[in-house]
């Protein structure tokens, strides 16, 4: 019987641990972080961990749940690579929490752990990968197994190493195995690959967790055509989601009322903008392939060899412009 009431007691009090941590909102504070996305996200396996995932600088940070702050208990105060115990403090002049050697875009994982006697934090460095490709049955050169020389490299996020795009047509094939599945490789390689949660193939427009190894299963558009068009397709490897955008989805086509225009010219497309600002412009070939990109202002001509290609051109406010230009 005592062993009963023991183990309710240590029960009831885990429970209470458990509604405190939900209810309180950890996040860091402090000049080593330049946004509001900083919260912590409870760890679906643990009611104890709590991560935040991003970008910190090398200045000083501390860490609260909306009425507490906590410092390092003493010691280090460089949680990278190492567990630091915290302590409450009250003075707001108290020396925080800091990662001392930042470079350029770094991107970190804080693990914070609270049980019943201690709250300890703890960095991680994170490296992001060298490459995404897209590729599978509508990428297919060859008949009817798949090549990796067909996978096409993803565009990567200029200001998240972790964050790819495609941007491009995607068409269900007209021969060769699986011709209308996908799935993202890291690397021209079979060995690392990401596929949709779970355990089935998934439509590509419900596309929106992804995964590492396991089943070799894809995101699939119908066999019916009604899927075929332009994609612009998000992976997020950080929080391991994917966004689908099918259509021309927030994207202009050019006509004689814009300031930018593409036409050709003896084996190049030109790109003319009326508005002396700094324009970016990518080209890609029907399958998605990216073929060029470049920075002008006012204009530029790209040589390219015969063929169909989508230009995209967009402006300083982010606006994009697609057009559809022949050779």
């Amino acid at each position: 019987m005592m062993t009963i009431k023991r183990n309710f007691s240590l029960f009831l009090v885990l429970m209470y641990l458990s509604a405190l941590n939900a209810q309180a909102e950890w996040h860091i504070t402090g000049d080593a972080v330049s946004d509001n996305s900083t919260v912590f996200v409870q760890s679906p396996n643990s009611a104890q961990e709590f991560f935040f995932t991003g970008k910190l600088t090398n200045q000083e940070f501390k860490i609260t749940d909306g009425t507490d702050v906590y410092v390092a208990n003493c010691g280090d105060n460089d949680p990278l690579e190492q567990l630091i115990t915290l302590r409450k403090t009250d003075d707001a002049d108290e020396t925080g929490l800091r990662i001392r050697y930042v470079t350029h875009n770094e991107i970190f994982r804080i693990t914070l752990t609270i049980t019943r006697n201690s709250k300890q934090i703890t960095a991680e460095r994170l490296t992001p990968p060298k490459e995404l490709y897209i590729h599978g049955g509508p990428f297919n050169r060859h008949d009817p197994n798949w090549m990796l020389e067909d996978a096409i490299e993803m565009e990567r996020d200029a200001d998240n190493p972790f964050i790819f795009y495609y941007r491009g047509e995607i068409r269900y094939n007209t021969f060769g195995d699986e011709r209308g599945a996908i799935k993202f490789l890291l690397g021209r390689t079979w060995g690392d690959n990401y596929h949709p949660a779970g355990s089935t193939n998934v439509p590509l427009l419900q596309a929106s967790k992804i995964r590492l190894g396991g089943a070799d299963t894809k995101w699939e558009i119908p066999a019916d055509g009604s899927g075929d068009g332009y994609y612009k397709i998000t992976v997020n490897l950080l929080d391991e989601t994917i966004r689908v955008q099918f259509g021309n989805t927030n994207i202009n086509e050019l006509n004689k009322n814009n300031a930018v225009s593409v036409f050709s010219d003896n084996g190049r497309i030109c790109i003319r903008s009326a508005d002396n600002e700094k324009l970016t412009v990518k080209i890609f070939n029907l399958e998605g392939r990216k073929i060029a990109q470049k920075k002008f202002v006012e204009n530029i001509g790209i040589a390219l060899p015969k063929g169909c290609y989508i230009v995209e051109t967009v402006k300083q406010t982010n606006e994009i412009f697609l057009t559809k230009i022949i050779l």
